[in-house]
């Protein structure tokens, strides 16, 4: 969330940086393992992210 005069401002998830920093950063492998989850409908044990460079 960025703020420009007192108004918040919300980056957008389809953005690529901002994508890649909410599901590719180190201790949300969680939260895109539940992500994946749900768009994919299928069950999966464990996630791994190989390149983080964020």
């Amino acid at each position: 969330m960025v703020r420009k005069n007192k108004e918040i401002y919300r980056l957008p998830l389809t953005n690529d940086y901002v994508f890649k920093r909410v599901f590719a950063k180190e201790g949300n492998e969680d939260i895109l393992k539940d992500f994946l989850e749900a768009i994919l409908d299928i069950e999966i044990q464990k996630i791994e992210v190989q390149n983080r460079g964020c």
